[in-house]
């Protein structure tokens, strides 16, 4: 067991991205990468109870969020939930280590787009356009979504190792796609200098342990919490439209990316309240397509229910009030 208890000291993304997994994700059927990523993701969660627990607690506030709290209900998306959550960690995956040759096929005849005259429309002005994406369904599948659409695309993330970053690198150049490197200097510079070359910017508004707060108060699922300045900075600098951009998974290995008008660059609005209106009901509607429940419980959560006076939840939702659950 010291090998596990290893991988499992590195958190969830490194105890998915083993050479052994990785192995596998360039060679075995998906269906079969699915069955086994599914099994020991599930092993995880069985060792890691913390955040387990941190997810049920985020699910437990869902429920009284959205009034539904059945039995049948409760044991339905917590079940789903995990289940997406691994499914988000094969995606990632093949998305870096699956040859090119045999996953360009594979999702490019599973890829729907919903309202893409939103995003053509916003492209003709030929400065770029933002899309705001999230830690929701096959984002990792985003950026191909759009390079098999004939768009050009830059994307900022974050690498949990080396070994990832020079394969999403590598292939990203290949198709002419810029990744920006979040740990890395001048980001928001790089991101401009995008979006004034007439690529689209894709940046992700729930990466909650990153947000540089402001003053401004937005809602995130019922509760209200400082505001990520950064989508503000980006929308204000850039003056260029900003559209929401999800990537839902389908039934039958289906996907569809879903786009949302926000501003066409000259509204002068919260971009990150705008955003979050809408991220929040595609959240209400497919919760266990989110993973970003662990962080929402510690933080947004957490801070919420420390505001005694004006948040409550009733005892039948059990949610500890901790700055560590």
């Amino acid at each position: 067991m010291t090998w596990l208890c290893l991988f499992l000291k590195g958190g969830i993304s490194n105890f998915f991205q083993t050479s052994f997994n990785i192995f596998l994700a360039r060679k075995v059927p998906i269906r079969i990468l699915r069955f086994y990523i599914y099994f020991i993701g599930f092993l995880y969660f069985q060792i890691k109870r913390k955040d387990l627990k941190s997810i049920n607690h985020g699910l437990n506030y869902f429920r009284f969020f959205t009034n539904k709290n059945t039995c049948i209900y409760n044991i339905y998306l917590g079940h789903k939930t995990l289940k997406g959550t691994c499914e988000h960690y094969l995606e990632k995956l093949i998305m870096a280590y699956r040859p090119l040759s045999k996953l360009l096929p594979y999702f490019g005849k599973r890829l729907t787009i919903n309202k893409r005259q939103i995003l053509d429309e916003a492209l003709k002005s030929k400065g770029g356009a933002i899309i705001v994406t999230g830690h929701f369904g096959a984002v990792e599948f985003l950026p191909m979504a759009l390079y098999l659409k004939g768009y050009n695309v830059a994307m900022i993330c974050k690498f949990k190792s080396s070994n990832l970053k020079q394969e999403l690198a590598d292939r990203a150049k290949s198709k002419n796609i810029t990744l920006i490197d979040a740990d890395e200097p001048k980001v928001a510079i790089k991101a401009l200098q995008a979006l004034k070359s007439g690529k689209i910017l894709i940046t992700e508004c729930d990466e909650f342990k990153e947000w540089r707060t402001g003053s401004d108060k937005i809602n995130i699922l019922g509760t209200r919490h400082n505001s990520d300045k950064t989508l503000e900075i980006f929308y204000r600098k850039s003056k260029v439209p900003v559209i929401l951009g999800l990537m839902r998974r389908d039934d039958k290995g289906k996907y569809t990316l879903c786009l949302e008008h926000l501003a066409n660059g000259e509204e002068k609005i919260n971009i990150a309240e705008t955003a979050w209106g809408i991220y929040g009901k595609y959240i209400e509607h497919y919760p266990y397509q989110w993973y970003q429940w662990v962080d929402f419980s510690r933080i947004i959560l957490q801070k919420a229910l420390n505001d005694k006076e004006n948040f409550h939840i009733p005892s039948t939702y059990p949610i500890p009030v901790s700055n560590s659950t």
